[in-house]
């Protein structure tokens, strides 16, 4: 569980999910067993967030500063693995952009959402 706890935002998690279903990116080649418990654990993860915004614990201020913590995580790993200097290393530096890439696209309309309600944030905006 311990990768897909790092992923803080509702729709990274839907696009990874996505991108497991067709083994596409860093998905490719993997076989059922390891796909299935990544589904797996993206999934509970995803199910955590949308149970945290129905119940009101996971405010649209919160899920903001959430948000702008897993973009600079994710631009950190992404340095991080093409200092790798191996193949992997930069498939995984562009996967982590990608992340960060639908991340900035929700976080623009979760700051949306906070500068004009106090409710949680919006689930399902994916895209990538």
């Amino acid at each position: 569980l311990s990768y897909a706890s790092r992923i803080v935002s509702f729709d990274a998690l839907t696009w990874e999910l996505s991108l497991l279903e067709r083994r596409e990116g860093i998905y490719r080649g993997w076989d059922q067993d390891r796909a299935e418990d990544r589904r797996l654990a993206l999934s509970v993860r995803k199910d955590l967030i949308e149970g945290l915004v129905a119940s009101g614990k996971l405010t649209v201020a919160a899920y903001v500063a959430q948000l702008r913590k897993g973009i600079g995580e994710d631009q950190a790993a992404a340095r991080r693995g093409k200092g790798e200097g191996t193949p992997q290393g930069t498939q995984r530096a562009i996967h982590a952009l990608k992340r960060v890439k639908v991340m900035v696209e929700e976080l623009k309309g979760a700051e949306q959402m906070a500068a004009g309600d106090s409710g949680g944030p919006s689930t399902g905006t994916a895209g990538a």
